[in-house]
């Protein structure tokens, strides 16, 4: 555990970033090497704007770097004989990089081809990214103002206008007596492998031997639970606690590692901290989900807030603004104590003993306001309560008048507001319900009526049939078996509606296949929707879909969505049927675009409503309103959405 540790010790005190690097085949695809160009970039600038010898000698002690400093066509500084026209075709032998800055902006190559180096224009201060100048957001002067200040942007800009500057970098940078950047990269890297592989080797070590312990000891798992149980019982706050004083001397110990120094005291001292930040970090990862649980301001809050919620409103706000008041008033005596110290220290100077007696006054008179505030705050938390307890019982049902509140309440008018509200709904409901109960009737009534001289009506139209008459008269008969045939099936279905939206259906309960029962309406309604015209997609899984309901009552249900659909949908388009199941519902989408414009915000599984009010032909207007009301009755969904043309029903069930 120990070299575990360690080891970890090694690898935290190196830039984890330069880890990762140290492992680059190419020293050129580092952030230390664009860093190290960054610089030389800002040296040449130097020497091209100040003529600074100490910018050029920079330049000039790294042997791995080809430079030259341009005003113009004036050549400033190089370390190339004169101007070296290899430099810039970019052709210098052992040379790979190459770097240009002109007109602000700056270009690379790398082997032969040239590097994107702004991406989308935007500098981000990423390490991924290039920091030169030319950027839309970093121009040069914000590229030189951390090292030049008290400059005027247009003067920078004025100093750099004519400016170029050539860098070259070694593709393979070579050790020299005179200090290298270049080859320090790649020095650098060497090194961070190096202790890369020893922290790794002993990282190794210590793990193979906790792996070996915990193989060991079989029954190492339970004890760890076990001494979690222990350590979970104590108040995180007591952890926090102890806590620090453990970091800091791991601090401590810490530094004596990075220095290669340690007693043998300090040993033992980390093989202690090993073993308690072991016990924490088990308590951490076993108990994680319960650390703010197992602590005093966890328990103190739930049980002030489980306190606070079992009280009526009133009183939480009396609670409440009692707690402010008696803050106010632990101030207040702390403010007078103060007083009264600066009133015995001035009592001397009767100016500042003056001041002092007022300033008491002052806070007397604080105190006794913020006495009668809570007490007004008292009496309204008590008004209110009686408001929400009148709210509660209009929610409930219960609209007789309550207890009226003082008239010199500040919620007095509320309470009446409230009053007269409950009246108003108390007479609406009843006025709804006793015209919900005579409308049902009605129907109920008239429905049952129209019963008995329509069977008349029709058995006579069939005794019409079968005698010979002229043509003519038989063509009437006809008609009036079709109308009283329309007429009698109308009948029926306002009988049913009526009977379901009293809640008087009878419903028979079974477990279902809803697949089986849509295939079967399908094959049932083959004929007409062959004479339709219609193309009907239908996507049904081969699985079972169960559910709870009324198969009779369902049935109905898809035929007279599929006769709507077989009656109002465009001639020549599809008609889509689909069944979806996931974990805990099943839903049934029929869609279709319709033959008529349809009309927006109307309700369509209203009773007589049809997509097309001037057409007196065709459906009752009742099939959207049975399947509505027959699946609402076996427990279901019924939802109906229109977008443009396109008619949508979905039916949902839960699954079994």
């Amino acid at each position: 555990m120990l070299f575990a540790i360690y080891s970890v010790v090694v690898a935290g005190s190196s830039d984890l970033r330069r880890i990762g690097e140290s492992f680059a085949a190419d020293y050129q695809e580092t952030g230390d090497f664009r860093g190290v160009m960054e610089n030389y970039l800002r040296d040449g600038l130097y020497v091209a704007m100040f003529s600074e010898s100490s910018s050029a000698d920079s330049l000039l002690q790294d042997r791995n770097l080809r430079y030259e400093v341009y005003d113009g066509t004036k050549l400033l500084a190089a370390n190339t004989q004169e101007m070296d026209e290899r430099l810039m075709s970019r052709q210098v032998k052992g040379y790979n990089f190459y770097l240009k800055y002109q007109n602000g902006t700056v270009t690379l190559w790398k082997d032969g081809e040239e590097l994107d180096v702004y991406g989308d224009g935007v500098y981000r201060g990423v390490w991924e990214q290039w920091d030169v100048p030319g950027y839309s957001n970093r121009s040069i002067y914000d590229y030189l103002y951390d090292w030049i200040t008290a400059r005027d942007p247009e003067e920078i800009r004025e100093m750099t206008a004519d400016v170029t500057i050539w860098l070259a970098a070694a593709e393979t940078p070579a050790e020299y007596q005179q200090w290298s950047s270049l080859y320090g990269i790649v020095r650098g890297q060497e090194n961070v492998r190096w202790a890369v592989f020893l922290a790794g080797g002993i990282g190794l070590v210590g793990l193979v031997l906790l792996v070996w312990t915990i193989l060991w000891r079989r029954h190492l798992g339970r004890a760890w639970a076990a001494l979690a149980g222990v350590t979970g019982r104590i108040w995180l706050e007591i952890k926090l606690i102890l806590l620090l004083p453990l970091l800091w001397l791991l601090f401590q110990l810490f530094l004596g590692l990075l220095n290669y120094y340690i007693s043998e005291e300090g040993a033992l001292l980390l093989w202690l901290e090993a073993v308690l930040l072991s016990i924490y970090l088990n308590d951490c990862v076993r108990n994680w989900g319960h650390l703010r649980a197992h602590s005093f301001c966890g328990w103190l809050v739930r049980n002030l807030r489980a306190r606070e919620q079992a009280l009526p409103v009133q009183n939480r706000l009396i609670r409440r603004s009692f707690l402010s008041w008696l803050g106010v008033l632990i101030l207040a005596a702390g403010a007078a104590a103060m007083d009264f110290v600066l009133f015995l220290s001035t009592f001397q100077y009767p100016p500042l003993t003056l001041l002092t007696i007022v300033l008491g006054i002052l806070g007397l008179a604080i105190i006794v306001q913020q006495w009668s505030g809570w007490k007004a705050q008292k009496r309204l938390a008590q008004d209110l309560g009686r408001v929400a307890q009148q709210i509660g019982d209009m929610s409930a049902g219960h609209f007789d008048p309550p207890e009226q509140l003082p008239q010199d309440g500040d919620l007095s008018a509320l309470s009446k507001d409230l009053i007269e509200i409950g009246g108003g709904l108390q007479k609406a409901v009843e006025e709804r319900t006793h015209s919900e109960r005579m409308k049902v009737a009605l129907i109920t009534n008239v429905s049952h009526d129209l019963k008995t001289p329509l069977t008349s009506i029709l058995s006579y139209t069939d005794l019409l049939a079968q005698e010979e008459l002229p043509e003519t008269a038989r063509d009437y008969v006809k008609i009036l078996q079709e109308k009283a045939e329309r007429l009698r099936v109308m009948v029926r279905e306002v009988f049913e509606v009526s009977k379901a939206t009293t809640g008087n259906l009878d419903i028979r309960w079974e477990t279902l296949d809803l697949g089986k029962l849509l295939r079967q309406t399908l094959a049932d309604q083959a004929e007409p929707m062959e004479r339709s015209g219609l193309t009907f997609r239908v996507e049904l899984p081969e699985g079972e879909v169960s559910i709870r309901a009324d198969g009779d009552r369902l049935y109905r249900v898809f035929q007279n969505l599929i006769q709507n659909a077989l009656q109002y949908a465009m001639p020549g388009s599809r008609v889509y049927i689909t069944l979806e199941e996931d974990e805990t519902q099943a839903v049934v989408r029929i869609r279709n675009i319709s033959r008529d414009e349809l009309p927006q915000d109307v309700d369509f599984t209203e009773r007589f409503v049809r997509g097309d009010e001037s057409r007196t032909d065709g459906g009752s207007g009742l099939g959207l309103a049975i399947a509505k009301s027959f699946t609402e009755a076996c427990g279901g969904r019924f939802l109906v959405r229109t977008e443009a043309d396109l008619f949508t029903v979905e039916i949902t069930f839960r699954t079994v």
